[in-house]
């Protein structure tokens, strides 16, 4: 009768074991789900960019004074490590009649090599480190000859930083936001952009 006791008493004990080496996968499998599927996605960097142009008239010239703010809405911080700024006119008469108006109509009525400026880390207040909450921002000046009849003028802003999706992946440069803006190139006084 002992050994009965004692035989129920090992196969109580593997069961048991058994039951708790399975509650602890389970746990692991439930951990790394949360994590990958809900708390991950949360860290990820997270960039709001906001632009405003703004015409002053000088002459027979006008500035366009472009201000472009990026701002970290994020949980966790984040590095610019570049931001590229393009710049074109587009003749609105070479636009298809009622034609919808985006980024890439505009791109495709514009010339083939805009106006490109990079800025890396040297080159900008808007490349840098990047903490949650924080926002930083740069103006941008071009000078105009005044044309007429007027044309539109494109801006677009592209903002990246350095993406190492696993630790054993080279760094590779990711886009983190991107805007564009674009109004009649020099507007008269009433219609100036504010």
């Amino acid at each position: 009768m002992a050994e009965t006791i004692e035989r129920l008493k090992n196969a109580s004990d593997i069961i048991k074991n058994i039951f708790e080496i399975g509650a602890l996968l389970a746990a692991g499998i439930w951990a790394f789900f949360t994590f990958f599927v809900k708390d991950r996605p949360a860290l990820e960097a997270h960039a709001d960019i906001r632009t405003q142009l703004v015409w002053h008239t000088r002459g027979k010239d006008c500035i366009a004074d472009w201000n472009v703010s990026v701002k970290n809405i994020g949980t966790s911080s984040f590095d610019v490590t570049g931001v590229d700024l393009k710049m074109w006119k587009v003749d609105p008469d070479q636009l298809p009649d009622e034609q919808f108006v985006n980024v890439n109509v505009l791109q495709q009525a514009g010339p083939t090599n805009p106006n490109d400026l990079k800025l890396t880390k040297s080159g900008s207040s808007l490349v840098g480190h990047y903490a949650p909450g924080l926002t930083d921002g740069q103006s941008f000046e071009w000078v105009f000859k005044k044309e007429n009849p007027s044309k539109w003028i494109v801006f677009t802003v592209d903002v990246f930083r350095d993406e190492r999706p696993f630790p054993w992946l080279r760094t590779r440069q990711a886009s983190l936001t991107h805007a564009y803006e674009w109004d009649e190139m020099c507007p008269p006084e009433e219609k100036k952009t504010q």
